[in-house]
């Protein structure tokens, strides 16, 4: 998805940020114990970035800019830990500096590295930006790409960027709207110790060229989507060896994939009903689960209603992946409503979460409509809502996002206990919201 509403609220930064007043320093994020995702594995373009401390997120609309959260006090911070700083804008702040846009982040190697865009007089310069966990400084790694001003109107954005290995993904989109509006596309693979880019086209940017999706990285591979014609084929990118190979699927691959192993590859067709395999060593597609739950039904009769269970079959459109278990959602339908009794009188077909062992076994399937805490929201807050999830996982912690479609900027975090996830019984807790 493309990133456009979160540049363009970034670019508040340089220009309406709100002052506040002096951070204590013991509040600020403590790097030194907080742990991080394996570097073996690296799940792709996130919301917000997790330890087992807290996590980093990016806002545009309230207090913009770059800040940490911490659940054990509740509280949302600057990441930045200058004395008396104001964050607005100055060049000394972490958090709002004001000679970047920001395009996205990603922790590594004990950094929230910041894929950003320095605007000068005649050029637009890419640059990998470091910055300490604690917000107490920051520095240029290295520039990616200089693109020279043509004077057209040129919105910059990007689809993501991860590292892996010591190879960094970045991904440049743009629109021009002088005449009729012009796309361009780039892609870079960078090694950040060398600062040796490799471009994944042979125009490094274009209207040509064709955009990615769905970046991630597993052992020496970077996996990405792209479309060709109207197919979606995933591709892997060899770090060392700097070569690209395509996935073999069924025809009517959606996008959704996660990686089992170096060898195997699990992915969803458009319908999203089945789960299949693909393995690289033999060439073979295998269909290894299909998604079928007990769904409520409601009958109307002039003398009330009767509610069944009918066992059918249900379409998911996410796979996530903790590197232990598979989770695979249903994130496109509002959660329901309650009558006077306090039970659910419109329930939702599609609003849960597959839980698979790496045999493709079912550990469990929630329907988020009963575990998720609906007191403290009003009614109108969840239904009729459309939404979308992403979840994320750290230690003995799952947290669950929720995006409601009305309203894409906004983000409402859930957080819950892993064993009891899995068990079926999660106790979902509200944690923090808000909006880039």
């Amino acid at each position: 998805m493309k990133q456009c509403m979160r540049v363009v609220l970034l670019l508040l930064c340089a220009v309406c940020l709100a002052g506040c007043n002096k951070q204590p320093e013991e509040e600020q994020p403590d790097k030194s114990k907080a742990s991080y995702a394996s570097e073996d594995y690296q799940p792709g373009v996130r919301d917000m970035m997790l330890t087992d401390k807290g996590f980093y997120y990016v806002s545009g609309k309230t207090e913009p800019g770059i800040h940490y959260y911490d659940p054990a006090t509740g509280r949302s911070m600057y990441l930045c830990n200058k004395p008396e700083c104001r964050h607005d804008g100055n060049e000394f702040c972490v958090a709002t500096n004001g000679r970047y846009v920001y395009l996205d982040y990603c922790i590594y190697s004990g950094k929230l590295f910041l894929y950003a865009v320095e605007e000068t007089e005649t050029q637009y310069l890419f640059k990998l930006l470091a910055a300490e966990l604690d917000g107490s400084g920051m520095n240029e790694v290295a520039t990616v790409m200089e693109l020279e001003k043509t004077g057209d109107d040129i919105h910059i954005n990007s689809c993501g960027m991860i590292i892996h290995r010591n190879t960094a993904v970045f991904d440049v989109y743009a629109t021009g709207t002088l005449a009729e509006e012009v796309h361009y596309y780039g892609v870079a693979f960078m090694d950040i110790n060398t600062g040796e880019v490799t471009w994944l086209d042979e125009e490094p940017f274009g209207a040509d060229n064709v955009d990615i999706t769905r970046v991630s990285g597993f052992g020496d591979w970077i996996y990405y989507c792209r479309k060709e014609g109207k197919k979606t084929l995933l591709h892997r990118y060899h770090i060392t060896e700097k070569t690209d190979e395509v996935c073999k699927f069924l025809v009517g691959f959606s996008g959704d994939y996660v990686v089992k192993d170096e060898d195997t590859v699990l992915y969803l067709l458009k319908s999203g009903t089945e789960l299949y395999s693909y393995r690289y060593s033999t060439g073979e597609n295998t269909e290894e689960f299909r998604f079928e739950r007990n769904v409520d039904h409601y009958y109307h009769f002039e003398e009330g209603t009767e509610h069944v269970k009918l066992w059918e079959k249900t379409s998911v459109s996410g796979l996530y992946t903790d590197g232990e278990y598979l989770y695979a959602s249903e994130p496109s339908r509002s959660l329901g409503t309650k009558d006077e009794n306090g039970d659910y009188y419109s329930r939702i077909e599609d609003a849960c979460i597959y839980v698979l062992n790496r045999e493709f076994e079912a550990v469990t399937i929630l329907d988020m409509a009963d575990v998720l805490p609906m007191a403290g929201f009003e009614e109108e807050e969840w239904y009729p809502w459309d939404y979308t999830t992403a979840l994320y996982y750290c230690g003995e912690d799952i947290y669950w996002e929720l995006k409601p479609q009305e309203n894409m900027t906004e983000n409402y975090i859930f957080r819950c206990n892993r064993s009891d996830f899995l068990a079926g019984n999660p106790e979902f807790e509200f944690v923090y919201r808000w909006e880039w």
